[in-house]
């Protein structure tokens, strides 16, 4: 008996009612984990088995052809990843020396350790993957990261550098051939010659040297490296670095440590937050960062070239107003940007060219009294923009869907907005979390049905067709997430009571 009631459901997405097509109801108490794989062919997640007291990782065939494959106990915290070719699922097994682990994606074969992790977690996996899925990186303790073949045929080998330094971030670059992680060092030991957090890449089989992409910090302080993010093909790392108390930079600078750190800008740090962005085919960097003249948060674009300064791609009126987050157009020539730029408290989707040059609109249609926008995203094809709103009434959060301008033509907030969610019930709403099908033409999103209940479902990302039920009414789970495999599937949990 699972007395959680709660059951994992794969339901079809497609042109007629998800509801006449076969599903898979899986009767577990799911879960803080679940995702597909690449090919869309397997459904791993863990889930919480009473009887055992311990949480444990499965797969499963999307297509239901065949059984639940109960893989290995797990440690608790979303605490697996599957490798980009889908061949592989790497994981962490509990206990005081967690075990880092790898098994085929359709759970045959005896899992392979690939090392240890000695009772750190945070809440993050502490492994990487890399693309080809045939390496994976990983912590061995807090200090240093380590790599070995998913096929545990190789011991492990060091990646960063392990005389007691802090290895905080980590990430294996796109090619897959390089890993690229900033380390805090706290030793003399050439080629560091100095300390603080600094930006170094080391090829993912471990072999040759470290290589040292940014410069040490001034002065042997504890300032340096505090993020970075790599270029699409690899080619550049943009990083920030902490120069003072008061104040940081952003670099650019060659992956392959050809040339020096090319100085982007200066801005103050009196807030840590900071995201960087690749424009890609426009060749800047956007990045968030407290202005230092008046002290909001603002957003500045840069080419990553330095051929010129960095604009102001905000126009927040005074200092109590901030940008929240934005997102890149898949041109990479509009910013969209959430802030309460027009109003205090009143957060709206602003969007604007990317060099700062040309008109400036906000995406969201206008909003009831205390009303914002929460969630955003842009469709993966790049056409449309959809986002959750208490568009027409505060506290009714409904789902709507906008195009994105193209790189010719600015559109009207309101040209051509649907709303995707439908009619609701007296005081439903639209909530939790929404994902896009591969190809964007479909969003799959939660909202409030009779007596209640909620129901999940799907629409065309424009809105062209009716909303399609994916799951009958059921008691709200509280956290409406969901994955959307390759191949049309869409994975979510539900309270449909309990199972035997």
């Amino acid at each position: 008996m699972n007395a959680l009631g709660m059951a994992l459901v794969i339901g079809a997405l497609g042109a007629h009612s998800p509801l006449s097509v076969p599903r898979s109801v899986l009767p577990f108490g799911v879960s803080l984990g679940v995702d597909f794989t690449s090919d869309g062919a397997h459904l791993i997640f863990d889930h919480f088995d009473s009887s055992l007291g311990q949480w444990q990782l499965c797969t499963v065939p999307s297509d239901g052809s065949g059984p639940v494959v109960t893989i290995d106990d797990l440690q608790p915290g979303y605490m697996f990843k599957t490798s980009a070719d889908s061949s592989r699922i790497v994981y962490l097994s509990p206990g005081c020396f967690q075990l880092v682990r790898s098994i085929a994606a359709d759970g045959s074969g005896a899992p392979v350790t690939l090392g240890s992790f000695f009772n750190q977690c945070d809440g993050d996996a502490p492994f990487l993957v890399s693309p080809d899925g045939l390496r994976a990186a990983f912590k061995q303790d807090d200090y240093t990261y380590y790599t070995a073949p998913t096929d545990g045929s190789l011991a492990p080998l060091p990646l960063s550098r392990p005389e007691g330094d802090y290895t905080p971030l980590g990430e294996i670059g796109p090619l897959g051939t390089h890993f690229y992680y900033v380390v805090g060092v706290v030793e003399d030991v050439p080629p560091f010659t100095s300390y603080g957090p600094v930006l170094c890449r080391s090829a993912i089989d471990g072999s040759g040297d470290i290589e040292l992409l940014s410069a040490f910090p001034a002065g042997g302080t504890s300032y340096g490296v505090s993020d970075f993010v790599l270029a699409p093909d690899e080619s550049l790392v943009v990083y920030r670095s902490q120069v003072s108390s008061t104040a940081f930079t952003v670099h650019s600078v060659p992956a392959d440590d050809s040339a020096p750190p090319t100085l982007l800008g200066t801005a103050s740090v009196t807030s840590p937050f900071l995201s960087l962005q690749f424009t890609g085919a426009t060749n800047r960097v956007v990045y968030l960062a407290t202005d230092t003249l008046d002290g909001s948060t603002d957003l500045f674009s840069v080419p990553v070239d330095a051929s010129a300064a960095p604009v102001r791609l905000s126009a927040l009126p005074s200092t109590t107003r901030r940008v929240s987050s934005f997102a890149l157009s898949l041109d990479g020539r509009w910013v969209v940007y959430l802030a309460d730029e027009s109003a205090d408290e009143v957060y709206q989707l602003h969007c604007v060219p990317v060099d700062g040059v040309g008109p400036r609109f906000v995406l969201n249609a206008p909003l009831a009294a205390g009303g914002d926008v929460s969630e955003y995203r842009i469709s993966p094809d790049g056409a449309r923009m959809v986002y959750l709103a208490d568009q027409a009434q505060d506290g009714m959060r409904e789902l709507f869907s906008v195009p994105m301008p193209s790189a010719r033509k600015a559109r009207r907030a309101d040209e051509r907005l649907v709303k995707l969610s439908g009619p609701l019930p007296v005081g439903g709403s639209a909530f939790g979390s929404f994902a896009f099908t591969p190809d964007g033409a479909r969003v799959v999103f939660q909202a409030s049905a009779a007596n209640g209940t909620t129901q999940v479902y799907s629409r065309t990302t424009d809105g062209s067709t009716p909303r399609l039920a994916l799951s009958e009414p059921h008691a709200p789970t509280g956290t409406g997430s969901f994955r959307v495999s390759s191949l049309g599937l869409v994975a979510f949990q539900a309270d449909t009571g309990s199972h035997d």
